[in-house]
């Protein structure tokens, strides 16, 4: 039987390093900013998240980053943009 693994004989594939694009803490201030906007409690947003109370104090500090997936779970909830959540200015032309 022929192997489909590659020259490195199974050993697991590094991955790259992450990048960060937005600094955690500018993204907690703005979670924080649109959830207080939304009267949102940080035990309600944790709960439509799938998250704990302790997890979003984190996020909301900045010591914890999040997912893109949970970028967009927070847009739907928050009923705010993805580039609002990330700081991203629209720059129209």
């Amino acid at each position: 039987m022929t192997s489909i693994l590659p020259a490195s004989q199974g050993r697991a594939l590094s991955r790259p390093p992450k990048s960060v694009i937005v600094p955690k803490k500018d993204l907690g201030t703005r979670v924080r900013s649109l959830r207080q906007q939304r009267g949102i409690t940080q035990v309600e947003l944790a709960q439509a998240l799938g998250l704990t109370q302790s997890n979003v104090s984190a996020i909301e500090r900045g010591a914890r980053g999040i997912t893109i997936h949970q970028v967009v779970e927070l847009a739907r909830v928050l009923r705010a943009s993805t580039d609002e959540i990330l700081g991203q200015s629209s720059q129209t032309g």
